[in-house]
């Protein structure tokens, strides 16, 4: 009976001391490894982890317009045997959860790269809310905490995230902060093996390659294509361009206002590609089949973006 009570406290006081810490203990199936991992053999990875999540004792939680909860979980594999696994949802906007180790961790060795392995989730259908960004931060000798944008967590799927860095030695980690996240619902993000180092680029030494199958447009470099004989492809001038349905088209490009208009028009029909700068990214093109359904953005989101995919500050010019 003295065995049985002693158990129970200490598995009480266990759960106790974990939750004030934040952090909890999941009790769940073993998820699968990635399976290119498996068959690669691949159990260790290339860089030594300086925070492998193997063990969260002491790790605690800030929520700022956010409600979001630390699990040491094995529902994702990758590396070891446990990941941290966050489940995080906003309660207001700009919210922001931030990780914090029990004390900060401190970076001893140079380092111009970082490496953080995360498991994300999608953006898409069937929640398009965005799931948020990923920054480390990163405090120096004089005390000043800098935020190291490492990229977002869109990808469902174990994804590497690496970020070249400058040169900070020695630093502390003192958190890893999520932010810029819109859902409403619980959604889950897992983050396993964190590690800093040094990234040693030797000079590269590669040997020419035969012709290209068609030679290069005229101030366009071969590459290393200018070895002896020809490749077999392409096999024609257009490349991989497809051919086009009919040879009765015609093309025109015109100017309607502050719009620019690309035109189609062929025995198969009328397309118009209407570009119109506005935000300065690629959501700025529309497209449409004349009478054949709405007008669509083909590259919505897309342009130019700055490390952690963060759009910069852009200026019309012409």
């Amino acid at each position: 009976m003295f065995k049985n009570s002693t158990v129970i406290v200490f598995l009480w006081g266990l759960f106790f001391a974990l939750s004030v810490f934040g952090v909890e203990v999941e009790d769940q199936v073993v998820g699968e490894r990635p399976i290119e991992m498996v068959w690669a053999n691949r159990t260790m990875d290339t860089r030594p982890p300086l925070i492998d999540f193997e063990d969260l004792t002491g790790w605690t939680v800030e929520a700022r317009n956010a409600e979001a909860r630390l699990i040491q979980s094995r529902e994702q594999q990758i590396w070891g045997r446990y990941t941290g696994k966050l489940v995080y949802r906003r309660t207001s906007e700009a919210p922001s959860v931030i990780l914090r180790p029990p004390r900060p961790v401190r970076i001893t060795a140079p380092f111009d790269c970082v490496n953080l392995w995360t498991y994300g989730n999608s953006l898409w259908a069937p929640d398009s809310s965005d799931p948020g960004r990923v920054n480390l931060l990163i405090e120096s000798e004089s005390g000043v905490e800098d935020v190291l944008e490492i990229g977002r967590l869109s990808w469902p799927l174990w994804n590497l995230h690496h970020r070249k860095a400058e040169l900070r030695e020695p630093a502390l980690l003192t958190g890893i902060e999520i932010k810029d996240f819109s859902n409403d619902g619980d959604r889950t993000a897992f983050f396993d093996n964190l590690s800093f180092y040094a990234e040693e680029l030797e000079p590269l030494s590669l040997k020419t390659s035969a012709k290209r199958g068609v030679d290069p447009f005229p101030g366009q470099s071969p590459g290393l294509n200018t070895g002896a004989g020809r490749l077999p492809f392409p096999t024609r001038e257009e490349t991989i361009l497809p051919t086009n349905a009919t040879q009765d088209f015609t093309t025109s490009l015109d100017q309607e206002g502050d719009a620019f208009v690309f035109r189609y028009r062929g025995a198969d029909g009328e397309l118009e590609y209407v570009y119109e700068p506005q935000a300065g990214t690629l959501s700025d093109l529309r497209a449409s089949w004349r009478g054949r359904g709405k007008v669509f953005q083909p590259m919505v989101d897309g342009g130019v973006y700055g490390a952690g995919g963060v759009p910069g500050e852009l200026e019309f010019i012409s």
